[in-house]
């Protein structure tokens, strides 16, 4: 009769089921922070070498996984797509997340090659997710004109004792007019933008990667990219900015 499986065992095998699927990027994410957590305190039955040999392995999988950007959206009028608004100004927002850097390098991108200006906004972490326990500012300023070109953003960080949450976290709200890189006024039509997050331990980790560039992307993530429209009969361009 074999044996029953060890906990570490059991541990590993989880892990490599979850792991086999990179839809599950995100879960995994949060099941690495639950278990690196644990695995310091858990009692084992199985040799002290099986305890390294996981906690080895948890590591080497969480320095592979890139941060994670999600929830993008733009609010204003016009409905579907949304209408840029020149003169008011659009909101929009994304949530970041991340498990090893808290600081990471943020693009928002208007058709693949112009950098956004922003006016205005905040980046915060809630409450609820909080490690004080109320609502945090992030250390990066948005206030005035910012562009938004590898812009460095110091994500706020979370309650060390919730092992739903990834370390480093932080809800974007942004007020943009249009603006892009370079002064140019876009062109009347849809347009998209996107946001990509990476982190800054020199490697190659970004959310979305390569191929998840648009909506639709390969992880199951669309929400990482956003149609508007611009619409010069609504917002001349002699009123932009």
């Amino acid at each position: 009769m074999p044996r029953p499986l060890s906990p570490a065992e059991l541990l590993l095998w989880r892990l490599w089921l979850v792991y086999q699927d990179l839809s599950f990027v995100g879960h995994m994410q949060q099941l690495l922070r639950k278990t690196e957590a644990r695995l310091k305190t858990i009692s084992l039955s199985s040799p002290l070498q099986a305890t390294d040999y996981a906690f080895n392995f948890l590591l080497r999988i969480s320095k592979s996984l890139r941060p994670i950007a999600s929830g993008l959206t733009m609010t204003g009028a016009g409905g579907t797509p949304v209408i840029v608004n020149t003169v008011g100004g659009n909101t929009i927002s994304f949530k970041i997340i991340e498990n090893r850097t808290q600081n990471v390098d943020v693009d928002l991108v208007v058709d693949g090659d112009k950098k956004i200006i922003t006016e205005g906004g905040s980046i915060k972490v809630s409450a609820a997710h909080s490690a004080s326990g109320s609502e945090t500012p992030s250390a990066t300023p948005v206030d005035g004109n910012t562009t938004w070109n590898a812009k460095r953003v110091s994500l706020p960080g979370t309650k060390a004792d919730d092992f739903t949450l990834l370390p480093f976290e932080a809800d974007s709200n942004l007020t943009w007019k249009g603006m892009v890189d370079g002064g140019a006024a876009l062109a009347d039509g849809d347009h998209t933008l996107c946001v990509t997050v990476r982190d800054t331990e020199n490697s190659p980790n970004s959310s979305p990667g390569p191929v998840e560039s648009a909506p639709g992307a390969a992880d199951g993530r669309t929400d990482t990219c956003v149609i508007f429209r611009r619409s010069g009969r609504l917002f001349p361009l002699d009123r932009l900015g």
